[in-house]
């Protein structure tokens, strides 16, 4: 008995997993990303301290989930 319940989990999960597996996909950055991120590279390679870019981004408008993902 228990192992059917485990067998039903099991495909269940593996069918939740294949059916949603464009939503784990890791989605191409945009050009403004590559942008932001190739300007925090030459900033911290020059160093600029994270928090001193971060307070530069934020002023100039980037929006915060951009900077803390590639900060």
């Amino acid at each position: 008995m228990i192992y059917w319940i485990l067998g039903i989990l099991i495909v269940i999960i593996i069918f939740f997993i294949f059916k949603n597996k464009d939503k784990f996909k890791r989605k191409p950055i945009s050009n403004t990303e590559k942008q932001l991120k190739n300007f925090i590279e030459k900033a911290e390679n020059q160093g600029q301290s994270k928090e001193q870019l971060k307070q530069g981004l934020i002023k100039s408008g980037w929006p915060r989930r951009l900077i803390d993902k590639y900060l």
